[in-house]
């Protein structure tokens, strides 16, 4: 059962712009062809959520957003009214917390992108890559080895107090600015490719990540070897 309101055809059916309210008190705003959704249009879900896009022969086509009750948002695309192909979403701060696929409403494939890294326990950040200063890859199981890892070997560049590397900035043809490590010296043949990670050494002051039990444990032994010793009759 359904009430419409606005311009109707010769039966009855919504024709042209109307408002159309669904016995479940879900509220459907937008253009009509005798009775079937065509154009743009809008539903208000009993929940607080919308759905808005363009929808041809009554069902949803193309790009599409849905806001969730919180305020966050989906945009994603739509094929026959379901969600199949790339996808994004955001939370309520308007921050990016998923970028992906969809097939058949659900999220399809292997690459999606969280927003809170920093907050999780180590163990769960064992295969992130950073992307730049706001985003983080995470990398599943089994695609963070080497024998199926599809990203550039530079995200695995090993820690070193005397790096021959820095991270920074490249700008690609396609996916614009991305994050690289570029040399800070003439590199030998088989040298390995290290960088610094830059993390806290004083946590109090929060200047930086904090940084990892092993970090600290390798710091240690690094100062201990930058001490000089002190001469005799000092």
């Amino acid at each position: 059962m359904q009430l419409a309101v606005g311009h109707l055809d010769d039966d009855g059916l919504p024709h042209g712009f109307c408002t159309v309210t669904y016995s479940s008190t879900d509220r459907f705003e937008g253009n009509f062809i005798h009775g079937e959704k065509n154009g743009r249009g809008k539903f208000f879900f009993f929940d607080g959520s919308t759905l808005e896009g363009y929808y041809v022969d009554d069902a949803l086509q193309g790009q599409g957003v849905y806001t969730y009750e919180d305020g966050g948002v989906l945009q994603g695309t739509y094929v026959d009214g379901e969600l199949n192909g790339p996808a994004q979403e955001y939370d309520t701060d308007g921050r990016l917390i998923f970028k992906g696929q969809y097939k058949d409403n659900i999220r399809h494939g292997v690459c999606w992108i969280y927003y809170p890294v920093d907050s999780r326990d180590w163990a769960l950040n064992g295969n992130t890559l950073s992307l730049d200063e706001e985003t983080v890859i995470d990398v599943p199981e089994p695609y963070n080895h080497v024998s199926k890892y599809c990203a550039s070997l530079g995200h695995k560049a090993n820690h070193s107090f005397t790096p021959n590397c820095i991270y920074d900035m490249f700008v690609h043809p396609r996916f614009g600015p991305i994050k690289c490590i570029r040399t800070l010296r003439a590199v030998e043949a088989d040298e390995e490719l290290t960088v610094a990670y830059g993390y806290d050494h004083s946590p109090p002051g929060k200047s930086g990540p904090e940084a990892p039990e092993w970090y600290q444990v390798e710091l240690k032994a690094f100062q201990a070897t930058q001490q000089k010793p002190s001469g005799a009759g000092e």
